[in-house]
């Protein structure tokens, strides 16, 4: 008898949860209508209207290394890859990198210009030392002149400032955010999985102190983080582009009212490169828009189609950006 009232009363209680959820909007509200909206996309998604067609309009595509600069010498100029969200597909256990990926490893190592990669997060599935240790052993077939760089994702190390995911990751490859210089160009990595989405605290301080001042030779600055933590329904410009997912998302983000105008004033280049897109085959595998001085460039892959990652190449202080096909 006892067993048939809690059972009933289980029952109930998740019926009532069920319901109130679209009712009173109470968690996983948000997650639910977002889930439906990136299955309404793969459903329904056009394709000559979508971020991908659009960044196509910007950015040369690039199968072989003849259809990159041809950059001889260090002096003339270098180049760098960009991937994100290289644990692949969603619903495959994770081993390592994405294989499409991996197989394009060859055309990295071939450029010879390649002088640093960027693995704009989600690397692995689900974060462990042995998960790392796959990544570290597929990323080893990469010509050693390469410095790889992590910039970590919500599934590398979790929300927030602190939790076990994130303790890996650190014992693993140390800081999450941090900056570096090369020749004349600035490169800044951002975590977003620290407050939300948001830049903030310490690290905000960081940023500021990172910046060049007027006086300053930097020509180029590059910043990275996983999270479009520049995504915003309110601008036309970012309108279209769905990150793969909203998790540990603020409602109130910071960026366009305390970050941008960090960079809106400075007369250098300015890009941010974000790689959480391109998990669902949904017409959002690619993005470029630009914004005042700033360029803004998503890539992703994980859906099977027009999966991609960036070749960037730095020539006389000028940027050109190359998407490749992995699919």
């Amino acid at each position: 008898m006892l067993k048939k009232v809690l059972i009933t009363f289980l029952l109930t209680s998740v019926i009532i949860y069920g319901m109130s959820i679209p009712i009173y909007k109470i968690p996983p509200y948000e997650s639910i209508i977002y889930s439906k909206n990136i299955l309404r996309d793969i459903l329904f998604h056009d394709i000559k209207n979508s971020s991908w067609q659009n960044a196509k309009k910007y950015m040369k595509s690039a199968s072989t290394t003849e259809d990159l600069p041809n950059i001889q010498a260090d002096n003339q100029g270098y180049s760098f890859y960009i991937a994100g969200h290289t644990y692949g597909k969603p619903a495959v256990e994770s081993k390592g990198l994405y294989r499409p990926f991996t197989d394009k490893f060859h055309l990295i190592n071939e450029y010879k210009s390649i002088k640093f990669g960027f693995l704009l997060g989600d690397l692995v599935k689900k974060a462990s030392n042995e998960a790392w240790e796959l990544v570290k052993k597929d990323l080893d077939f990469l010509d050693p002149r390469i410095k790889n760089i992590i910039v970590p994702g919500n599934h590398d190390v979790g929300k927030g400032a602190h939790n076990a995911l994130r303790e890996i990751f650190l014992q693993q490859f140390g800081k999450t955010f941090f900056s570096f210089k090369h020749e004349k160009d600035l490169f800044i990595m951002l975590d977003g999985n620290i407050n939300e989405w948001n830049i903030s605290g310490e690290q905000l301080q960081f940023l500021k102190q990172s910046l060049p001042n007027k006086k300053d030779s930097t020509s180029n600055i590059f910043i990275f983080s996983h999270q479009l933590i520049w995504q915003s329904s309110s601008k036309p410009e970012f309108k279209k582009i769905k990150p793969n997912s909203l998790e540990g998302r603020s409602d109130n983000l910071n960026f366009w009212d305390e970050i941008f105008p960090l960079f809106s004033d400075l007369t250098n280049n300015i890009y941010f490169f974000s790689g959480d897109i391109g998990a669902f085959p949904n017409g959002n595998e690619l993005f470029f828009a630009k914004y005042l001085n700033v360029t803004f460039v998503a890539t992703g892959m994980g859906g099977g189609m027009r999966d991609n990652f960036l070749i960037v190449s730095v020539i006389k202080d000028q940027v050109e950006i190359f998407f490749v096909p992995i699919n």
